[in-house]
């Protein structure tokens, strides 16, 4: 059974958590695992292979406070809820965070299997 590998980032910007988390996906699918990658938000500098799922919990980086706050208020249950139906439609999922406020979002939301 393939274990559905789950990378949840602030964005694909540019930088070394990014970089590398774009090098497991390559990885995993070549090997045969599903792989999804959640942002809060949509922004590719790197590239990803087609078959890997890309979810966004918002459309845009906020810019102002209120915007910041309403993220970290709102992401966690957005990300709690994507992930709950992943795991209903392929099994177990393995779920990864890089970058400070990727792991305290995934905290907020208490997930499962998250490291």
């Amino acid at each position: 059974m393939r274990i559905s590998k789950i990378f949840v980032l602030n964005a694909l910007e540019g930088g070394g958590a990014e970089r590398v988390v774009s090098t497991l996906c390559v990885g995993f699918r070549r090997r045969g695992h599903p792989v999804h990658v959640v942002l809060l938000y949509p922004a590719f500098y790197y590239s990803l292979p087609n078959d890997v799922l890309t979810h966004c919990l918002f459309n845009s980086k906020p810019k102002t406070l209120i915007g910041k706050l309403l993220l970290l208020l709102v992401a966690p249950f957005r990300l709690k809820r994507l992930i709950r139906d992943i795991q209903k439609s392929e099994g177990a999922a393995l779920v990864t965070s890089h970058l400070p406020l990727a792991n305290y979002i995934c905290w907020l939301a208490q997930i499962e299997n998250h490291y």
